[in-house]
């Protein structure tokens, strides 16, 4: 295993651990952390479509694909602990708390606070914004391949938040909250569709299906 599918699996062996009288969360966090496998599994055949270049004796292509599956753990590491955060905290009940203040009602940078529908929509348009521009732009738009395992990648990523989130807030338990969790979900999302739009240096070892970066204007 590497450092960081170490500290993935010792975080998700600690939340089962805090959570061991939880047995319908834990039900749940197995269901999300299996679509995450999904999701993530996905995310790397995007990233590398093609798989290892003809003639590659392969471990160029695996040392790129475990970099990049490293990024993803790390990223699943700040997730998991918002239940570990809850549980160092003394909430018994994460949904409940985690998340948000009860008596919250605006959200955002104190120069431009907003709703928390407003907040929820805001991120999904910001999202469903950044996909569109990755089918639609010239590196990507002509490659098959490449947008066939996006979409798939994308849709596997719908599946762990709707997961998630439930994991996170059961139906019926706390609507404000389980609202503010998929806004969070989709900044997190939308973060991670960035490597796609900014590009990569040229010749990066690691660039996979991910376009190089423009050259500046003089």
């Amino acid at each position: 295993l590497t450092e960081s599918d170490g500290s993935l699996n010792a975080s998700y062996k600690q939340i089962k651990k805090l959570y061991a009288s939880d047995a319908q969360f834990l039900a749940k966090l197995t269901a999300s952390q299996r679509a995450w496998l999904k999701f993530r599994d996905a995310e790397l055949d995007a990233l590398f479509p093609n798989g290892g270049e003809p003639g590659d004796d392969g471990s160029s292509y695996q040392e790129a694909r475990a970099e990049w599956m490293a990024v993803l753990s790390d990223e699943r590491c700040k997730q998991l602990g918002r239940w570990l955060g809850a549980a160092a905290g003394g909430s018994k009940n994460l949904y409940l708390t985690a998340f948000l203040d009860p008596k919250q009602e605006l959200f955002g940078a104190p120069q431009k606070t907003c709703t928390l529908n407003e907040l929820s929509k805001a991120n999904d348009a910001a999202l469903n914004g950044k996909y569109q521009r990755i089918i639609k732009d010239r590196a990507y738009s002509s490659d098959r391949l490449f947008l066939d395992k996006f979409r798939t990648a994308q849709r596997a990523w719908l599946k762990f938040r709707d997961a998630e989130t439930e994991a996170l807030v059961p139906h019926g338990k706390n609507d404000k909250a389980r609202l503010y969790a998929q806004a969070q979900l989709a900044e997190d999302r939308s973060r991670q569709l960035l490597k796609w739009i900014r590009g990569v240096s040229e010749g990066d070892a690691c660039a996979g299906s991910i376009k190089p970066k423009q050259a500046s204007p003089a």
